[in-house]
This record gives structure tokens, C-alpha cells and sequence, in this order.
């Protein structure tokens, strides 16, 4: 007699906050079972990073070699709906790389009908996600190892190249119809961090300690937010005590200066560069093993990170200057007065610009306040900055 296969099973819900996803993902690194069942709803919400942090527990229950079922929370879904769902969202495209098995409420199998929609991402110069909660999106992937490098970004060998090929992409998608262009400043500063975290992302988060190709997704999201309910945007970031604290403080609703009404509306942009590999300190201590007498406990890790950032360590021992580019894009964080979250390995730190206004030569990490420990991930640089002039120092 065949006995039947058990299958944890997680819902990935409107209401569920980071912390709690978090919990999801510890659990699947104790679990013994060999099965999984994620249950993605349909509408998940506007919480600022969420979508990003299902991809690493996608990705998390790949490393650990659990066999995953993704369900669509829906029977009998249309082929517009399978597209929109798997072809352009985030956590749908995860399922694409990630996923054993996709299919509907009822478990009738839909791969063969989403798996053409992982060719089309591999195709495509960016893909864009329809506006709805969580705002209009562009995202570029890469999967590896057979496509390291985004099909947009193909054919750039320079740091110049890249910045300009990249402000070209955005102001083509974001900026159509749009008489106000972003402040030079800004492009110039948000440019340089994508440009220095997608570099780190090639040269170290791709690859395991033995400096081989993990197979999985990196992915370069940017989104822009627009808000008119001031308290209902910082809602977006329950949960994440320190986030809601800087979008309290930096939310301004702008005033009316000419003679049309005026929308009282606020923008923000997001940017998200991640990996599925070891993380930063795990990939550094992999391959600098006269490091690990420093890294005991989880507070050394945070310490140890910021030791990376400040003194420009990196795993390619031979380089020269290589492990600046971490540094560079953090203090780009402080041009732009924005807000990042750093969930590398297995800490959640963050830097907030706004925390200490008169700038300073070091750009700070501090530990994000959550209970309980982390399941190690790869690497999540998530970057969120007020549409308005940046601070000059």
C-alpha cells in the first residue's frame, strides 16, 4: 500500500506583515518534511517589501531541496489571469524558477500553460507589473546559470553604459506623459546604487562557497509609488517599526504653488536588487576563513557587516579596491535621504538617511528589531527615496 505524501502547507495572505513571513521561512528551515504547498491569494497586498521577501522563501525552500507546489488561489484561472499572475509579478515569476509543481485551487496542473511565460521574462528587456495596491513596477531578471546577465544589459561592459542605459529604461516607462523629469542629482545618485549592488550581485551573490554557480533568480525591480492617504502609505509599512518611523517623518504633502488645484498626492521610488545566494558575511567568511574567529553570535554578524562596508573587505582576496561598491551605494542612500533594508544571510539590518541629518563619513547599518532568530537567505538590498531634491552635504 502507497502511503499518501504529507505537505506542509503555508498561505501567503493580504494581511500577513514581513515579521510573519519571516516566521514561514524559520519554519521551513526545521522542517523534516519533504513536500510543500505555498498558497499565493490573489491579491497580497500592498505591504512595502513583501513581494520580494515571498521570492527568497521560494528560493529559501529550493536550497533546502523541498519539493514545492504553488497554488493559485482561484479555480479554472483564465490564460490572461495565468499571465498576469506569472508573467509579470514578482512571486509569480519565482514560482517560474523555484516551484516543483504550479497549479489552481483545485489542483489541476497549470505548468504547461505558465511555463511559456518564464521564455518570454528570458526575452524581454524588463517586465513591467499592471499598477494596482502596490504601485506600477519594472523588473529585470537573470537566471543562472544559463543567463547571468539580463537581456536589457546584455551588451554593457562599463559602469557609464550601465547608468545610461538603466536611466534610459526608467524614464521611458515611468516618465512617459510627465512634464516633471526627475532632478538630475537624484538619477545620478539612484543609478550609482544600482550599478554597485547588480555588480556585487554578479561578482558575489551568484555563487557558493565554492565560488560555483547557484542555480535560482536575481532580479533589478523598480517601482514608484504614489500616494494621497498619508496614513494609509505608512500602513504599507506595519510591521517594520523603523520603516514606518522614517515614512512618518519624510511624507510631506506637497503645497499648492500655481494656480491648479493641487493633487496632494506624494511620490516615492523603490528599488530592489536580490540574489539567492549564501549572503554578504557567508559568502566573505566561505572564503576568508581567517574571519570566522570574529562571527560567533548574530550580533557579530551585524558588526561584522558594517566592518565589510567600512573597510571595503570582499571575498576576491586579490583585487584590488574590490568590496568599495557596497560602501558607494549606501552612501548614495544618504544623497537621495532614503531608507534601505538590507536582509543578507541571516540578519535584517537597515539605514535610515533621515536619522542623522548631519550626514557623517560612515554609513551605518543597524540591526532591524524583530523576535526570534532569521532563516539565512541570499541577499535583498531593497532601497525606498522621496521624489523631491536630495540633500546636499
Amino acid at each position: 500500500m502507497t502511503i499518501p505524501e504529507t505537505r506542509l502547507k503555508l498561505e501567503l495572505k493580504k494581511h500577513h506583515t514581513l515579521p510573519e513571513i519571516e516566521r514561514m521561512i524559520l519554519s521551513l528551515s526545521t522542517t523534516s518534511e519533504k513536500y510543500l504547498d505555498v498558497w499565493l491569494a490573489s491579491d497580497l497586498g500592498a505591504q512595502l517589501f513583501k513581494d520580494s521577501l515571498i521570492v527568497g522563501l521560494l528560493g529559501f525552500a529550493a536550497k533546502r531541496g523541498i519539493n514545492t507546489r504553488v497554488l493559485d488561489w482561484i479555480p479554472a484561472p483564465s490564460d490572461s489571469r495565468l499571465q498576469e499572475r506569472f508573467g509579470t509579478t514578482l512571486e509569480g515569476l519565482a514560482a517560474l524558477e523555484y516551484a516543483n509543481e504550479i497549479v489552481d485551487s483545485q489542483k489541476k496542473d497549470l505548468y504547461d500553460r505558465v511555463y511559456k511565460h518564464r521564455l518570454a521574462v528570458v526575452e524581454k528587456d524588463g517586465i513591467a507589473t499592471p499598477e494596482k495596491t502596490g504601485g506600477q513596477s519594472l523588473t529585470f531578471c537573470a537566471f543562472d546559470p544559463t543567463m547571468p546577465i539580463p537581456i536589457g544589459f546584455s551588451n554593457i561592459d562599463t559602469r557609464a553604459s550601465f547608468v545610461r542605459t538603466f536611466l534610459n529604461i526608467r524614464r521611458d516607462f515611468f516618465e512617459v506623459g510627465v512634464n516633471q523629469r526627475i532632478p538630475e542629482p537624484i538619477d545620478d545618485a539612484v543609478a550609482g546604487f544600482v550599478y554597485e549592488l547588480w555588480q556585487n550581485s554578479l561578482q558575489h551573490g551568484r555563487l557558493n562557497e565554492s565560488h560555483e554557480v547557484i542555480k535560482g533568480m536575481r532580479y533589478l525591480r523598480v517601482r514608484k509609488h504614489v500616494g494621497f492617504d498619508r496614513n494609509k502609505f505608512i500602513e504599507r509599512a506595519e510591521g517594520f517599526p523603523e520603516l514606518q518611523s522614517y515614512l512618518d517623518r519624510e511624507i510631506i504633502i506637497p503645497q499648492k504653488t500655481g494656480p491648479y488645484p493641487d493633487p496632494k498626492s506624494f511620490k516615492f521610488y523603490e528599488v530592489t536588487i536580490a540574489d539567492n545566494g549564501l549572503g554578504i558575511v557567508e559568502r566573505l567568511l566561505a572564503t576568508r576563513p581567517e574571519h570566522r574567529s570574529h562571527v560567533v553570535t548574530e550580533q557579530d554578524r551585524s558588526r561584522f557587516l558594517n566592518q565589510i562596508i567600512d573597510e571595503a573587505l570582499s571575498s576576491k582576496l586579490t583585487q584590488t579596491g574590490a568590496g568599495h561598491g557596497l560602501g558607494n551605494a549606501i552612501r548614495a542612500v544618504r544623497q537621495l535621504r532614503g531608507f534601505l533594508s538590507v536582509r543578507s544571510g541571516s540578519s535584517w539590518v537597515f539605514h535610515s538617511a533621515g536619522d542623522d541629518p548631519r550626514g557623517g563619513s560612515q554609513a551605518q547599518l543597524d540591526d532591524v528589531k524583530h523576535s526570534g532568530p532569521l532563516a539565512s537567505l541570499g541577499t535583498h538590498f531593497s532601497l525606498i527615496y522621496p521624489l523631491r531634491s536630495p540633500v546636499t552635504k
